[in-house]
């Protein structure tokens, strides 16, 4: 049985106006805007989507997705 592993992080909405982004130059971080949710990164949805891809080939697969935080 196939066990895919993805990992999972959320980030700034890229959606976001550059204005708004502030970054902490001492943290080497960008901090969070006002008001504006994160959102999960796109290259993790490509992944995760690839995978579901492979379990609805070979049902069988388990996927699991670990989260990745800064907290």
């Amino acid at each position: 049985m196939p066990h895919i592993i993805c990992l999972a992080k959320q980030v700034p909405d890229p959606e976001t106006p550059a204005s708004q982004f502030r970054v902490d130059e001492a943290a080497r971080k960008v901090l969070p805007a006002p008001g504006i949710q994160p959102v999960p990164s796109q290259f993790d949805t490509i992944g995760v989507e690839a995978a579901l891809r492979i379990k609805d080939k070979e049902p069988d697969t388990v996927i699991t997705v670990l989260r990745l935080d800064d907290r």
